[in-house]
């Protein structure tokens, strides 16, 4: 014969809520202040501002140029994108692709001399502006914490190296050259 099982009246009353863990891993740890990354990046950026000058208007249509931001390998999650310092800069994104690279500065148990994947954006905007904003770096002290943000995510930035050039052949038989540029 089965033991008889006791029905306990008002057991709600014998236990407690208890407080759903937290999902979340915490607040990013990143790798360079805002400090160190402005001062890290006011060199390569016054290079920026050598290299803008140094083109010719013909290679700007409307006045704009290219960019290269290489962002820090801790920051290749698509929620890192750094929009806020794209809007700030005027810039616009026309491409990216996946760079292995070495970081100055890791975080975790990460080794700085081993290489790591990084994400390469391709932006462009106003060349003027560039300049202008290149040229202000060292001094540049953004009140929106998330253009900070942005900022510090970057590795390197410079304009895109001749690897990115193409060459144009001409067709036997033509004249003209059958080209689209975007």
């Amino acid at each position: 014969m089965a033991s008889p099982r006791y029905l306990i009246g008002g057991g709600e009353k014998l236990s407690d809520n208890i407080e759903r863990p937290s999902r979340g891993m915490g607040d990013k740890a990143h790798p360079y202040t805002f400090g160190e990354a402005k001062a890290k990046l006011t060199k390569p950026w016054q290079r920026v501002e050598d290299n803008l000058r140094q083109i010719s208007p013909l290679a700007c249509p409307n006045g704009d140029a290219a960019l290269a931001f290489t962002l820090h390998p801790s920051y290749l999650a698509k929620s890192y994108y750094p929009t806020p310092l794209m809007k700030e800069l005027g810039l616009r994104h026309l491409g990216s692709r996946a760079v292995f690279i070495s970081p100055e500065k890791t975080v975790g148990a990460n080794p700085s001399d081993i290489e790591q994947p990084a994400p390469l954006l391709y932006l462009a905007g106003n060349a003027e502006s560039l300049r202008r904003f290149s040229a202000r770096v060292p001094d540049w002290n953004p009140s929106d914490e998330k253009v900070r943000d942005s900022f510090r995510q970057i590795e390197m930035v410079a304009l895109p190296g001749p690897d990115r050039l193409k060459s144009i052949h001409k067709i036997k038989g033509r004249t003209d050259i059958p080209l689209a540029v975007c």
